[in-house]
């Protein structure tokens, strides 16, 4: 479920400034869906509420610069895992092309995205080499 927002003078800060987050997340739910996604203001996809977002799009795995987000730790940690991972623009066209996607979160690991605004994703094996690689450093 998308969620577009305005430039945050602190996005790429963990804050308790987390009224906007939570709003988005309970709108999401009451949609039957697990998590919301940010939408910049040029329609780019960043990260959700609580997730980091990674697209693997002609077997290329893609995640949103760290400029327009809040690099999470399990984002981190797959990144400094040495999986090739290139740093660019996601939008929601390459969600439904993408081979698979998957949300990231320090506590829950790498979580499938299975469907965007209604429509069926492709599920890959990635993310499960991304599960490893946040909980095992490899």
């Amino acid at each position: 479920m998308p969620a577009r927002r305005t430039p945050v003078p602190l996005l790429a800060h963990k804050t308790t400034e987390r009224d906007e987050h939570e709003a988005a997340a309970a709108h999401a739910r009451a949609r039957g869906c697990e998590e919301a996604l940010w939408l910049d203001p040029a329609g780019r996809l960043t990260e959700g509420t609580i997730t980091n977002l990674f697209v693997c799009l002609r077997g290329r795995l893609r995640t949103p610069a760290a400029g327009r987000l809040l690099p999470g730790i399990a984002r981190a940690r797959l990144l400094q895992a040495g999986h090739p991972v290139e740093e660019e623009n996601v939008r929601s066209e390459d969600l439904v092309a993408a081979d698979e996607a998957f949300l990231t979160n320090a506590v829950r690991g790498a979580i499938p995205l299975l469907a965007w605004e209604g429509v069926p994703l492709r599920r890959g094996s990635r993310w499960r080499a991304a599960m490893t690689a946040i909980f095992d450093g490899g």
